[in-house]
């Protein structure tokens, strides 16, 4: 689980690497999504447009709120950093100095979709993706996690943490197993020396470099196969799918936002697709009955559904954009998703609901669901860390192999978690070169139903 899915080593993210211009670090990930003359200019609009609440490409302003807390505890600090002197010259961020520590580089093939005409919706909530470009990734994701630190290195008071989401390329069942290959051969290295580390980097560079036209595949040596690094596709564009914050030291409330790379080179806020606003979370307000009676209907269709192949719950509900009702309206989209009174147990729960497994289904593709109530983690899944010292896991992404018994925050029920033992067996199946898709899909619905 620590060498080729969820790998959080201080050998590793403390390693040169991580520091620019190395291939961890905020600076590079930023610099080849973007490119690098263009980079300090998407990140400080990013930033300012993120403290004022006012993006210009944002796909409903009206859903974006101002988090001042950006200007004090990122802008400035970094501002102090780069030696910056108020005067006549406009600011440019030097990337060398970016306030981000990285926490973790992630594996996800979990992810991955079967082909489009057998996939049934995106996944949310921790398993999944939690936006609707979810279906560009037929063979997942990786992921690389940072944490954000003052001007002595310390994680921010409160916490934030910053991951960057890149779809892995490929569409053919070699692809996956080429794919699974690379990762697979770094749990098979001894230490986490310079030689891990080194075939560590090759594989993220798949996701997170841009490459030339003309190198686009290096040729094998004579007649010897390539490697599987070598026939994995590669992309000229950034293969970023989008950015998240989970924050906690920027403002009063707990809050989650996600951004997009747009058509113009910038990153706009995005919709949280699995997110209903917060007023759909005030059980038994007039949204949340509404959000509720929707539920009820989407899964009496379901469940009576003539196919048999089609009664399971899917992994997420796909919410409609709004409700109207009696002269009244409410956007489910929202921009920012907040942690209601910070409560370390919040969750969703519909008025008049009880069917315990729908409940959980929508609530953990909620961003506070599955940081919070429904997962027993307190806001992080994986936390800001000092220098040194490995990040600490929430106990849904446990690595040591233990077993997770979770209480229901609605009923009070136990049951027991098998996240990362699950992707594990995913992860472990990819390796199967006999592997079909619709094997894939069947065990994306076994893993949902043990999830829940």
């Amino acid at each position: 689980m620590d060498r080729e899915l969820l790998i959080t080593a201080p050998e590793v993210v403390d390693s040169e690497m991580a520091f620019y211009p190395g291939p961890w670090s905020f600076g590079h990930l930023m610099e080849e999504a973007f490119g690098k003359s263009e980079a300090p200019t998407v990140v400080l609009r990013w930033l300012e447009e993120w403290a004022s609440g006012r993006p210009a490409a944002a796909e409903d302003p009206a859903l974006v709120t101002a988090r001042p807390g950006v200007t004090s505890k990122i802008i400035e600090s970094w501002k102090r950093a780069d030696g910056y002197q108020v005067g006549p010259l406009a600011w440019s961020p030097r990337l060398e100095n970016a306030p981000f520590r990285l926490l973790a580089i992630v594996n996800r093939m979990d992810l991955g979709r079967v082909p489009v005409e057998e996939a049934v919706r995106p996944a949310f909530g921790p398993w999944g993706g939690g936006s609707d470009s979810d279906v560009e990734s037929l063979m997942g994701e990786g992921r690389l996690v940072f944490c954000t630190v003052d001007a002595q290195g310390r994680p921010l008071e409160g916490g934030l943490t910053v991951i960057f989401e890149y779809g892995l390329q490929g569409t053919t069942d070699q692809h996956r197993i080429d794919w699974a290959l690379a990762w697979h051969q770094l749990g098979e290295m001894g230490d986490l020396d310079a030689t891990y580390r080194a075939s560590l980097a090759k594989v993220t560079r798949l996701f997170t470099d841009r490459v030339d036209a003309d190198a686009n595949h290096a040729l094998g040596n004579g007649d010897r196969p390539r490697s599987p690094v070598e026939r994995i596709p590669r992309k000229e564009t950034t293969q970023l799918m989008r950015v998240r914050t989970n924050d906690g030291a920027l403002g009063k409330i707990w809050e989650f936002r996600e951004w997009h790379p747009d058509e113009e080179g910038f990153l706009k806020p995005a919709v949280l697709a699995g997110s209903p606003g917060e007023e759909f979370f005030e059980r038994g307000s007039k949204p949340n009955r509404m959000l509720t009676r929707w539920l009820k209907r989407e899964v009496s269709e379901i469940r009576t559904n003539p196919d048999p192949e089609l009664r399971e719950l899917p992994d997420a509900f796909e919410l409609p954009h709004s409700f109207s009702a009696n002269g009244e309206s409410w956007k489910t989209a929202t921009l920012v998703a907040v942690v209601p009174d910070n409560d370390a147990e919040a969750h969703w729960d519909g008025w008049g609901l009880s069917d315990s497994e729908v409940r959980r289904t929508l609530s953990m593709q909620t961003c506070c669901g599955c940081h919070c109530g429904d997962t027993g983690s307190v806001f992080f899944h994986v936390a800001p860390r000092k220098e040194g010292e490995p990040a600490d896991l929430s106990p849904f992404l446990r690595t040591d192999g233990s077993r997770l018994r979770i209480r229901d925050p609605a009923t009070g029920r136990g049951f027991v978690s098998t996240a990362m033992e699950d992707r594990v067996e995913m992860f472990r199946s990819f390796l199967s070169p006999d592997l079909r898709s619709s094997e894939i899909r069947e065990m994306q619905v076994s893993r949902r139903l043990r999830v829940h």
